[in-house]
């Protein structure tokens, strides 16, 4: 962890130019952006010198209430729009953290597939800038950072909402070839074969199939 929250705090100020604050997805995003906001202290180098890593303000979102995760940005759309916006006293905030006019933000999170939560967090930033008051056109919200691309369309969505995604590990085009002296071959061709094929794995019975299948290995 300590390795991994130094390099993300090293990659977000390098590739996000005017960074002032992360904004972790709720869940997974949370406790990562934590580690990474306020790592602090020098770590050794390959080439025996020390790069400093500098603590980064942050904030994190919080579940959208009255129901079910939204599985799509329009479904989240959908519900924010229906949000009343009010800037009274004890209204549940959708980000928990300060933001600014004149932020420059990089949502953070563990991976990326798609892309569609990222969106989503976006769109709920969004919204909490307009309950607070805040400028929409003051504030940048161009980036993206996560620890694993598992690279099945997430650098595309980036591009199609004029986005960057930053990752530290690509899974298919290095992260999987990293594992596969660690694993058991049958588990290590399954993962690659998701990788190529996951819309495959939806199935509930290839689902089954593999659970069952999985724990024979594991014994």
């Amino acid at each position: 962890v300590n390795s991994i929250a130094f390099h993300m705090n090293q990659m977000v100020r390098e590739n996000v130019p005017g960074l002032t604050r992360l904004v972790g997805v709720e869940m997974a995003g949370v406790p990562l952006v934590a580690a990474i906001g306020t790592k602090v202290g020098d770590i050794h180098c390959v080439n025996g010198g020390y790069i400093p890593s500098v603590p980064v303000p942050y904030a994190y979102t919080r579940s959208l209430s009255g129901g079910e995760k939204p599985r799509t940005p329009e479904e989240a759309l959908e519900i924010l729009n229906k949000l009343k916006i009010d800037k009274g006293y004890g209204q549940k905030e959708l980000v928990e953290g300060t933001l600014r006019k004149g932020d420059v933000l990089c949502i953070l999170d563990d991976m990326t597939t798609d892309f569609g939560s990222k969106l989503i967090t976006k769109y709920i930033i969004e919204y909490e800038l307009k309950r607070r008051g805040i400028e929409r056109e003051s504030v940048k919200i161009d980036d993206v950072a996560v620890v694993l691309d598992r690279e099945q369309g997430g650098e595309k969505g980036a591009r199609e909402n004029n986005m960057h995604l930053h990752s530290l590990i690509k899974f298919k085009t290095n992260g999987i070839g990293w594992l596969e002296d660690a694993m058991h071959h049958e588990e290590f061709a399954l993962i690659t074969d998701y990788q190529n094929n996951p819309q495959k794995y939806q199935n509930p019975e290839i689902q089954k199939e593999v659970l069952e299948r999985a724990h024979s290995l594991r014994g």
